[in-house]
């Protein structure tokens, strides 16, 4: 047993190491021609508190204003964002109500409110984010400069969690951190592909009519991203360029925790990405595998979840520099034990999807 868990362990920490590898920030050459126009979606659902925000960031990018649009797609709001979209006055700022275009769906309003988004955009590039994020000032000219490079079909970019220096936020800022590098190396070394609607950006004729995962009511970044890996891996890229990054807030409450993870882990099963199936497999296994030794030889199990709690604090800490993090690392490794916990639980949750309730909306 010793030989076998030190093995898993050992390849745990090579997996993590070979990630970590392809952690190099890029550079990005900001093509002097006509830069590209890009139509900037933003999906909305009772953002009255965030909404705004998100706009100012956009409109204060160095990117020509006449180059680009910011389209938010408000998806049958009950509160004022609607309100405060049209307040502001931006000429090339446009609002659509989904109700004016579609009935209430109950699970998949969100991709609903895209694919009319895609019809009525007038770029070529399409540049995607969330009603509750802050973009980065060179946002949409990395994005518009990767695309003018190269016609890429797909690129993603970063994303950071802010947190108020609690366990819970914290604990989401590791998680996210060690994510963003899986993403990215997944891209990089064309092995599996993961994307995040908060910052991906896609040229409009590849989005396909692709009815995979419709039935989910997440999952349009990574359906996305799989089938056009599937078609050409050359045309996906990931910008890792800290000037790309966007942030959003952690969820602050337990709750709104369990509610957030649980609507990511509903689409997991449908994934097609033969690579990432492995890898999700591999680690949730081997976390639930130290876990239920516990109860078999408590010392020998905790000495493991120890030694893999220390790999996983030499990957975060290489990581956190980017993110301008500044975690102390003794909370890094009691929340990198917490985090295996979290892994089977939400492991299971994806195999048995249950309803929950998200933003006021009721989605099984």
């Amino acid at each position: 047993m010793i030989g076998i868990t030190s093995f898993f362990i050992l390849f745990y920490g090579f997996l993590l190491n070979y990630i970590q590898s392809f952690w190099i920030e890029d550079e990005v050459v900001h093509n002097q021609q006509k830069p590209p126009f890009i139509s900037v979606l933003i999906p909305i659902r009772n953002e009255e508190k965030n909404i705004r925000q998100c706009i100012d960031s956009i409109l204060q990018n160095s990117y020509p204003k006449s180059r680009y649009e910011i389209i938010v797609l408000n998806d049958f709001s009950t509160d004022t964002s609607s309100s405060i979209v049209l307040n502001m006055g931006c000429p090339n700022l446009l609002l659509i109500n989904c109700e004016d275009h579609i009935s209430l769906a109950k699970n998949s309003s969100k991709k609903k409110a895209i694919q009319i988004g895609l019809e009525k955009c007038k770029g070529e590039i399409v540049l995607q984010t969330d009603g509750d994020t802050t973009v980065g000032k060179e946002w949409l000219s990395n994005h518009g400069s990767k695309h003018s490079d190269k016609k890429y079909t797909f690129l993603g970019g970063p994303i950071k969690i802010k947190h108020k220096n609690s366990l819970l936020t914290q604990f989401q800022s590791l998680d996210n951190m060690g994510m963003m590098a899986v993403t990215n190396a997944g891209i990089k070394s064309q092995k599996w592909y993961m994307a995040n609607g908060a910052n991906m950006s896609f040229r409009k004729q590849n989005f396909g009519t692709s009815k995979n995962g419709d039935d989910y009511s997440s999952g349009d970044d990574m359906f996305l991203i799989q089938r056009l890996a599937q078609d050409d891996k050359n045309q996906i890229q990931f910008i890792l360029k800290n000037a790309s990054m966007v942030e959003t807030d952690a969820m602050n409450s337990f709750k709104s925790l369990v509610s957030q993870r649980t609507r990511w882990a509903s689409k997991n099963a449908k994934y097609s990405d033969i690579y990432l199936n492995s890898l999700m497999i591999f680690i949730w296994s081997l976390n639930l595998y130290l876990l239920l030794i516990v109860f078999v030889n408590p010392f020998f199990s905790l000495v493991f979840i120890g030694i893999k709690a220390i790999f996983d604090v030499i990957y975060l800490r290489r990581l956190m520099p980017f993110f301008n993090e500044k975690i102390p690392l003794s909370k890094v490794y009691l929340l990198s034990i917490v985090h295996s916990i979290y892994i089977v639980v939400f492991g299971l949750v994806s195999l048995i999807s249950p309803k929950y309730r998200w933003k006021s909306r009721l989605v099984h």
